[in-house]
């Protein structure tokens, strides 16, 4: 018997990857810089912005996994993700960070090392799930 869903673990099954926790982290550096952008926007549409922002990524990636940026991109994204990752967690997450950030206006200086080095390594990665797999095995 094979599992459909899960918690946390491999994208094509999971609704939470290590990639959302890049979703969080997002959120918490783009509030600020969307701030900074727009000062005179209301928080409530600076979060709806970054909903709209996180949504039209996750369709991007969707059309890089299938392909339609190249078969190199298409096998470096190593699969499609769940659709509760895509349409639920990753975007939710995005949200929260930038709720989190209208609250703690500085975290985004803490966040965006970390973030910055996780994108990188992940992209120099052989494919974007490579580190993930990497991590989960350490625990197998």
């Amino acid at each position: 018997m094979t599992v459909d869903f899960s918690l946390f673990g491999a994208r094509e099954i999971a609704m939470f990857d290590f990639w959302s926790v890049a979703h969080l982290l997002w959120g918490i550096v783009m509030y600020p810089f969307l701030r900074k952008v727009f000062p005179n926007v209301s928080i409530k549409a600076l979060l709806i912005l970054i909903v709209v922002i996180a949504y039209s990524w996750e369709g991007t990636e969707s059309s890089m996994e299938r392909g339609l940026w190249g078969d190199a991109i298409s096998v470096w994204k190593h699969g499609a993700e769940h659709w509760s990752n895509r349409f639920i967690s990753d975007p939710l997450l995005a949200l929260l960070g930038g709720f989190i950030s209208t609250k703690k206006q500085k975290l985004w200086i803490w966040v965006i090392v970390p973030l910055a080095g996780w994108v990188l390594a992940n992209y120099m990665a052989p494919n974007s799930m490579f580190i993930q797999e990497l991590i989960l095995g350490l625990f197998h």
